[in-house]
């Protein structure tokens, strides 16, 4: 939902962003950049916090729990990805012309903005990514073996097989997204 708004006297392109109960708001470009930065640090923050608690010594508890790490990094995937469309959609449309902005929208037969479909796929995959690195990181914490009984083991909360079967179908929907892309890209004339 990008437009120029009533009254906006820069003639800069305008991002309306959803923020849950309280409606939708109306930023600048340049501010929902700096939400992007900052979305970006938070995924890269939850996914360290999810490594230094998805597995921990048996007969102690972790200092946060994992699942609700992911479910947190899943919000912030899906956030991300919402701004991001958002900011293409400005810059696809937004023509800089002698008298100002000038905003005009191209979207593919389906009515989706190719360039929603490239945010999608890159979404799915770095998601993915994400993902695989954590059950990477839980499989290498317990596979580990004890050189006594004494020893504690490493053990998890986390569901591995949940796990994989999210990886897996992020997998897929990045395939089939691309699969669209390049679809598109064989029927879109350059201009």
């Amino acid at each position: 939902m990008h437009r120029l708004a009533a009254g906006n006297r820069t003639g800069l392109p305008v991002v309306r962003i959803a923020y849950g109960q309280r409606g939708a708001r109306s930023i600048k470009l340049a501010e929902a950049l700096i939400e992007r930065k900052g979305l970006k640090d938070r995924i890269t923050f939850l996914e360290q916090r999810i490594h230094g608690c998805a597995t921990y010594q048996e007969g102690a508890e972790p200092t946060e729990d994992a699942n609700q790490l992911l479910q947190e990094l899943d919000t912030a995937y899906a956030e991300f990805g919402s701004l991001i469309v958002r900011i293409n959609r400005v810059n696809a449309s937004a023509v800089l012309t002698d008298a100002g902005v000038a905003t005009a929208t191209v979207a593919l037969p389906e009515g989706v903005p190719l360039t929603e479909l490239i945010v999608r796929r890159d979404l799915s995959i770095r998601q993915q990514n994400a993902l695989q690195r954590v059950a990477q990181h839980v499989r290498a914490n317990l596979s580990g073996t004890r050189g006594m009984r004494s020893e504690l083991r490493m053990v998890t909360k986390v569901d591995l097989n949940q796990l994989e079967s999210q990886i897996s179908k992020l997998g897929a929907s990045a395939r089939k997204l691309d699969a669209q892309i390049q679809g598109a890209n064989w029927t879109i004339e350059l201009i």
